[in-house]
């Protein structure tokens, strides 16, 4: 599941997690005949006071945006857009409209009243705002995980009202996970398997003397008692992650978190846990961030009663914790900003400034994943990129995020990736003046001058008006030109003499003509150190001292274009003093 919060613009790391769950999904479906992998979204949005109405449609919007997935959610009803491209993005929506948690209260209230009625859970009649602050604290002093967590750690400070006789269930009522509690209910179950996940998923690690272990105990849950040399034994909780391996953590590196607040809203620890356990989410993929909350959320798992009782025992979903995306000197958290631009590193920044949605798939997929024995400027569909993923090849480190192979990517997905009839139907949609030009000419303007020029689409098409623009004159730099006046003159003769069509474009690649004039520039235009090419292209194209290929320019205009523009510039040099 993608279960995002609407509190902001849709981050780039928020598309990363959506993106790695569908192409989960997506290699589950190829590889398994048995079940029909799903992928389902849920809007958690219980904090109340950053998550307002307006944002979570803005988060639909952009996630429509990026899929291409209508709002159904259906995969079904995916189809191709007008431009014959692929609409459909994110595959294996669950057809069902998105879960929001605030239309859920009552579920997460009598999980936590069940978890009370159990002794796994206790309410807290501390002042509010104590406990709120105590819950607020709680992260800062529940490390990150490390691999083996140090038994050195400070011990985490019990809520007092946790070794207070229990209290009678009344709503509303602030309600503690108690840690020892479930401990000690998870010490008589003995190990907690995870469910199966398909095995090219997950993908293999190999094994050493920490993650070392079988196939059964991937993923699964249990606790242990643990000595060091000198120190009384502790009580250890052995879980795993499918990114991060094996992890160890002493029962006093766990808090009592706040699991339902005053207001009658849970906290994410508990909406999260008892929403993945009512639609039966058997992959948790979500940013490391998290991963210190593990060992509390595979308690709630474990020992939280289900809403419709089961005979079976008792599972836990898999869960791989992806790395955090860094700004791009690997520094700084990554920000929605770019280059001082706000938004600029959001969904919606960065598909308003004409990035490919494809283009931004390979971009963000391969974040922190690197496809084994393949270039990285090479574009994949979705179905090519679920093929080659597994979470295993998932690094643990951050990821540097790389705004240059971003335009490289996005370069690469329109000159090579996008069939030229759809960008030439593009062409004549957005720029309709250039409909009753023929196609030749439509050809050329695309190949020879948008995509040689732009990053993005809208660059592509401001790179189209600027060389349609009429000859002005007034930007010549007569300095630069009047060196080159003969050398001009003699070009101009000589480009009449070949006798070739003078329409726009009605040379084409490969014909004898255009290989005639491709030796005629060469010949004419040797010599001073590329002064007379420098010339030649302010004669054509003034205020434009960079730009195509000189030949390309004179395909595009055509020899008749090319050779009025030349007769204008020698004119305006005699003119000149």
């Amino acid at each position: 599941r993608f279960a995002p919060s609407p509190t902001g613009a849709l981050h780039l790391g928020g598309f990363r997690t959506a993106l790695l769950c569908s192409l989960a999904t997506l290699k589950a479906t190829s590889t398994t005949s048995a079940r029909s992998p799903s992928f389902l979204l849920r809007i958690e949005d219980t904090d109340t006071a950053r998550c307002t109405v307006t944002l979570h449609q803005q988060l639909l919007h952009t996630l429509r945006r990026i899929t291409g997935v209508v709002p159904a959610w259906n995969t079904d009803q995916m189809n191709e857009n007008e431009t014959g491209e692929q609409a459909g993005l994110v595959e294996g929506w669950r057809g069902t409209a998105p879960i929001v948690q605030s239309t859920r209260l009552g579920h997460y209230a009598d999980a936590a009243q069940a978890l009370v009625q159990l002794g796994l859970a206790y309410t807290c009649t501390c002042d509010a705002d104590l406990a709120a602050l105590s819950d607020s604290l709680a992260p800062t002093r529940s490390p990150r995980l490390p691999r083996q967590a140090s038994t050195d750690s400070l011990s985490l400070a019990l809520c007092r009202c946790s070794t207070r006789p229990p209290t009678p269930w009344s709503r509303p009522a602030i309600v503690r996970l108690s840690v020892r509690a479930c401990f000690d209910e998870l010490e008589k179950y003995g190990k907690i398997r995870a469910v199966s996940i398909d095995p090219a998923v997950e993908g293999d690690r190999g094994t050493d003397e920490v993650d070392g272990e079988s196939a059964e105990d991937a993923g699964s849950v249990w606790i242990e008692r643990r000595a060091e040399r000198g120190k009384a034994a502790e009580r250890v909780l052995v879980c795993h992650d499918a990114v991060h391996g094996r992890l160890v953590v002493p029962e006093r590196a766990i808090d009592d978190t706040v699991l339902l607040k005053s207001t009658g809203y849970p906290t994410y620890h508990l909406a999260s846990v008892v929403d993945d356990r009512a639609t039966d989410v058997s992959l948790v993929l979500r940013g490391d961030e998290w991963l210190s909350s593990l060992p509390k959320h595979l308690l709630l798992h474990a020992l939280l009663p289900r809403e419709s009782p089961s005979s079976s025992p008792p599972t836990v979903p898999r869960f791989a914790h992806v790395s955090l995306l860094l700004e791009e000197d690997g520094k700084r958290k990554l920000s929605k900003r770019r280059g001082g631009e706000l938004g600029g590193a959001t969904v919606e920044g960065l598909l308003d400034r004409g990035y490919e949605r494809i283009a931004l798939v390979n971009f963000v997929a391969r974040l922190g994943w690197a496809i084994a024995g393949q270039e990285d400027d090479t574009i994949y569909s979705m179905s090519q990129l679920a093929s080659k993923f597994c979470l295993a090849d998932l690094r643990r480190s951050p990821a540097a995020v790389s705004w240059h192979r971003l335009d490289s990517l996005n370069r690469r997905v329109l000159r090579s990736y996008i069939p030229r009839e759809s960008l030439l139907a593009r062409l004549r949609r957005d720029r309709p003046a250039l409909a009753d030009t023929p196609v030749a000419y439509q050809r050329a303007m695309l190949d020879h001058i948008a995509l040689e020029r732009g990053t993005t689409w809208p660059e592509a098409l401001a790179v189209v008006d600027e060389y349609r623009e009429p000859q002005d004159l007034a930007l010549l730099d007569v300095e630069r030109v009047q060196g080159s006046a003969d050398v001009l003159q003699r070009l101009r003769d000589d480009l009449a003499a070949l006798n070739l069509p003078g329409e726009p474009a009605a040379l084409s690649d490969g014909d004898d003509g255009l290989t005639s004039v491709g030796s005629l520039l060469k010949g004419s235009l040797r010599g001073a150190r590329g002064a007379h090419f420098r010339a030649a292209r302010a004669a054509l194209c003034p205020g434009k001292p960079q730009g195509p290929d000189l030949l390309r320019l004179v395909q595009v205009f055509g020899l008749d274009e090319t050779l009025r523009r030349l007769d204008a510039t020698l004119l305006q040099l005699r003119r000149s003093p």
